[in-house]
Parts: C-alpha cells; sequence; structure tokens
C-alpha cells in the first residue's frame, strides 16, 4: 500500500508503503470506518492536507486495480465502484472510487491519521515532520506525541 504525505502544490510529495503488518492494520483501520451519509468531500487547500493511500500490486509497482480490504476480504466500494484511493486528513476519510464516485467517513479523534503520521517518519525531512506535527497538535490535541 503506498502511502503519500500531502505536503506539497507544484512539487513531488513524499511517499513510502506500508507492508505486511502494517498494510493489514492499514486495511483493518479502513474497514472500521462508518460512512457518514451526505457528507460532501472538503475542499483542497494549501501544506499539509493528510495522506493518500493508494494499493499496490505485489510485484510492487502502483496498481489502480481494486482495493482488497474490507470484511472477509470483501472489496470496498463507493456506490458499487471499486475503491481506487483514500484521502485522509482533517478527521475525514474520503474514499474515491474508479467511477468518481466518493464516499466520506469520519475518523474519530484523527486515529487513522495520527497512526499513519507515525510511520510517515522515515520518509520526512525533519521540517516536513515539524509540519504534520504541527498540524495535528494545532486541533483536539495540544500535547501530541508526535514521534521525532
Amino acid at each position: 500500500m503506498d502511502v503519500e504525505v500531502a505536503l506539497y502544490s507544484g512539487r513531488p510529495n513524499p511517499v513510502f508503503r506500508l507492508r505486511g503488518a502494517e498494510r493489514e492494520e492499514a486495511s483493518r483501520r479502513l474497514g472500521a470506518l462508518v460512512a457518514v451519509p451526505d457528507r460532501s468531500a472538503p475542499p483542497g487547500g494549501l501544506g499539509y492536507q493528510g495522506f493518500r493511500l493508494r494499493p499496490a500490486s505485489s510485484d510492487g509497482s502502483s496498481d489502480a486495480g481494486a482495493w482488497e480490504v474490507g470484511d472477509a476480504g470483501d472489496e470496498p466500494t463507493v456506490a458499487g465502484s471499486s475503491i481506487v484511493e483514500y484521502a485522509v486528513g482533517g478527521g475525514l476519510v474520503v474514499a474515491r472510487g474508479a467511477d468518481g464516485g466518493v464516499r466520506v467517513s469520519l475518523d474519530p479523534g484523527r486515529e487513522l491519521e495520527r497512526w499513519l503520521a507515525e510511520r510517515s517518519t522515515r520518509a520526512l525531512t525533519e521540517q516536513e515532520i515539524r509540519l504534520v506535527e504541527g498540524s495535528l497538535a494545532s486541533e483536539e490535541d495540544p500535547g501530541s506525541d508526535f514521534p521525532r
């Protein structure tokens, strides 16, 4: 599973990969989310926006095919279309379907986002870590324990 840290506009964002137990844990966390009816996806902006998760094939290359997470191996969908990306940030998780459909879920306490942030440090510079840490600490948790 490829994870992009959405930090920049106009230049490449840092990317890292979740494998093995981390991939399974991310899949479990994504599968446990509950969709919020009638909630639109938040608009983008500048600076740190969160994380984008995309499937990766078994050979390690990016793969825009079916996302293999969910209960009992079911393929999660957005209105019947395979999910090709999750955007995690600001307390929301936006699942985007291959057909352009969107499903929004809450990320209570930004737990999934914080879990991803802990793993992102291996792909980020000290300055980038401070940007992510600052965003997470500024909302809901002034005593953030984001690792350095």
